[in-house]
């Protein structure tokens, strides 16, 4: 299960990729390069793959919204 906040709660100091990137990070059931895979994956699904790069606080609101979803489908809930 996972779920969404009103407000992102995205790291600004990180770029879209490692936003993406932690929780899945955090579970520790991969490794990096499979984890950086899936989250190009639900970037590439959203339509913001070429924003992965931006730091988060480079992102529109809309942006923001999407990588909140992609971290939130990262972990396959």
């Amino acid at each position: 299960m996972s779920f969404l906040f009103q407000f992102q709660y995205l790291i600004e100091e990180f770029n879209v990729l490692k936003n993406v990137m932690l929780p899945a990070m955090k579970l520790g059931k991969y490794s990096t390069d499979i984890i950086e895979e899936k989250a190009i994956q639900h970037l590439r699904m959203l339509d913001i793959e070429d924003q992965a790069l931006k730091n988060a606080n480079q992102l529109s609101g809309g942006q923001k919204q999407r990588v909140a979803i992609a971290r939130a489908l990262i972990n396959d809930p």
